[in-house]
């Protein structure tokens, strides 16, 4: 797996982060070993634009992980073939990936990951026009594993949140910026 991360991020002069990408795809069949490199990839793709090709790789990524019963990477491609969707305009199909992401794996084994396809679907539902849907995303329990902020984060006291925070109300953390110095 290292050696799969490395290839990615560790790209040579002027090869740019989508090619080193799509190297990373073609080369690596899909494994449970390979799936964690691979999203990483096609995550790569997305932040550079690249959603068609994105699209392709991560529906035949989620077949290949259903297909292998590796259901925690099924949900994870299908959940990030929604946020493509939703960035490609597609806000139906985004909608129904999302969904489908979260009938894939209940919410206590998604981790923090749960964030991506409740954030997808809430984006796609409230640009359909679907807002009393949107707002039930809001009003889902957090998951246990997303109350508590890792060791290195600002605040060492578990958050207390029971449901999804709502855009207008402050973080439950602490919010300081540093001053700007001329």
């Amino acid at each position: 797996m290292a050696e799969l991360l490395a290839d990615l991020l560790s790209c040579a002069p002027g090869v740019p982060g989508a090619q080193a990408a799509e190297r990373t795809l073609r080369r690596y069949p899909f494994s449970a070993g390979t799936a964690a490199a691979l999203a990483a990839a096609l995550v790569v793709l997305v932040l550079c634009g690249r959603l068609s090709t994105a699209a392709h790789w991560a529906e035949g990524l989620a077949v290949a992980a259903e297909e292998r019963d590796l259901t925690v990477w099924h949900a994870v491609f299908t959940s990030l073939a929604a946020e493509i969707a939703l960035r490609r305009g597609a806000l139906e199909q985004a909608e129904r990936f999302g969904r489908s992401a979260l009938g894939i794996l209940p919410a206590e084994g998604w981790g923090v990951l749960i964030g991506l396809p409740i954030a997808t679907l809430l984006q796609a539902r409230t640009e359909l026009g679907r807002l009393n849907q949107a707002q039930e995303l809001l009003n889902l329990p957090v998951p246990t594993s997303c109350r508590t902020p890792p060791p290195d984060c600002p605040t060492s006291e578990p958050v207390a949140v029971t449901t999804w925070p709502v855009a207008s109300r402050s973080p439950p953390w602490p919010t300081s910026s540093p001053s700007a110095t001329s």
